[in-house]
């Protein structure tokens, strides 16, 4: 079951600020703090009701998370930079959480007001054939409503055109008129 985003938008500020503190302990802070700072800023700007500033939609952010894990992953294992060997360790280990919680989060946005207002049917589209048409869901036999003539008749078929014949009202004789 994949988890709400709130909770995600929670696990990204208890991940950024796990990877500040453990910086600060370190004699090196400089790589876990920048990385926790930017997992902290990242999960402040996305639309969700755990965001300080509403800058990043979540489709995006789905996006820019997996480069978060990424950067994560290459700050504990980059030779460049001095840093403690227990700090890495601590982002390569946030890296695989962030990774974990990143799969199995719903970044799907939530309906408007507008949205959920509209009725089922018309805001899926068109019923398909074997949906009812009021709640969209799927019916046992392939007909709206269930098996035909139990309470629900098929579609009737077009009359066929009008002929000439049929244009003389039945009240009209053919005899002549009497004088």
């Amino acid at each position: 079951m994949k988890r709400p985003f709130w909770m995600h938008q929670l696990v990204e500020y208890l991940l950024g600020g796990a990877v500040v503190a453990s910086g600060l302990q370190s004699p090196t802070p400089a790589v876990p703090s920048v990385v926790g700072a930017v997992l902290m800023l990242h999960a402040a700007i996305t639309i969700g009701p755990l965001a300080a500033f509403r800058v990043l939609p979540r489709r995006i952010h789905r996006i820019t998370d997996l480069v978060l894990i990424a950067l994560t992953a290459a700050a504990a294992a980059q030779p460049w930079i001095r840093c403690e060997s227990g700090s890495r360790m601590i982002l390569g280990m946030i890296a695989a959480v962030h990774g974990f919680v990143w799969w199995r989060t719903n970044f799907t946005e939530p309906l408007t007001r507008r949205q959920r207002a509209l009725p089922l049917a018309r805001r899926r589209g068109p019923p398909r054939r074997g949906t009812s048409p009021t709640t969209g869901r799927r019916t046992s036999d392939g007909w709206p409503g269930g098996w035909p003539g139990a309470g629900c008749a098929p579609p009737r078929r077009p009359r066929p055109p009008a002929t000439s014949s049929d244009s003389v009202s039945p009240c009209r004789s053919s005899h002549p008129p009497q004088t």
